[in-house]
């Protein structure tokens, strides 16, 4: 969990300023909000105990990663990364 919380708080400094390019406030927020989601599902999943819980953050995890990728979901790009993943 200590790596996790490590690389995950390197990877929030990193995307402040990622994400001071996007204008719209509501934008900023869904994005934050899916890599606090994400970080979450990462230390949940770590911790679980059973196999239902595993299986319940892992997709999760794997939900808001898709939401993640396919924030700028205008480029083409993006739309074929966000398929290749799914």
């Amino acid at each position: 969990m200590m790596i996790i919380s490590l690389v995950s708080a390197v990877a929030c400094l990193y995307s402040i300023g990622y994400i001071e390019h996007h204008g719209t406030n509501t934008g900023k927020n869904f994005l934050v909000a899916m890599m606090s989601l994400f970080i979450a599902a990462m230390l949940l999943l770590v911790a679980s105990d059973n196999t239902f819980s595993l299986l319940f953050f892992w997709e999760i995890m794997s939900l808001t990663s898709f939401l993640m990728v396919m924030f700028e979901r205008d480029k083409a790009e993006t739309r074929k990364s966000g398929l290749f993943i799914s």
